[in-house]
């Protein structure tokens, strides 16, 4: 996969991403059904750019200074590097909502363990869409 490709694939795919595990979660938890909540996907990718664009960008350059370094996306390296930069986004939305919220701390309870989830989820997607090298023949 080109650079260029993989890195829009890292800006633009944790919205949707992190919409679908928040809505799966409240299905869960609301013994709802998740089709049902389907119809608010749209809305919480909206928001979840809205909320975290700037994170997903910085995310999305670091990765690509790694990928350019050397880094195969195939790699448990890489998706242990993606969780960690989600782990970071998450925490950055969460420290925002909680100063927006008046110091309430909430936004970090959900946020953080969602942004670490995202990034594990986007390292794996980006491990199934990229092909793997070819092997080198020993001669």
């Amino acid at each position: 996969m080109k650079l260029v490709l993989r890195f829009v694939l890292n800006l633009l795919s944790p919205a949707p991403i992190a919409a679908t595990l928040l809505l799966t979660a409240a299905a869960i938890l609301e013994n709802g059904h998740f089709t049902e909540s389907l119809r608010w996907l749209p809305i919480y990718v909206f928001f979840g750019y809205l909320y975290a664009l700037l994170p997903s960008a910085a995310h999305a350059w670091w990765l690509h200074r790694r990928y350019r370094a050397g880094l195969d996306p195939r790699s448990g390296r890489a998706i242990a590097l993606s969780t960690v930069s989600g782990f970071c986004a998450g925490l950055a939305v969460g420290l925002f909502l909680a100063a927006m919220a008046n110091g309430n701390p909430g936004g970090l309870l959900i946020f953080v363990p969602l942004g670490a989830a995202t990034g594990a989820l986007n390292g794996l997607l980006h491990r199934l869409v990229q092909h793997p090298k070819p092997l080198r023949s020993a001669n």
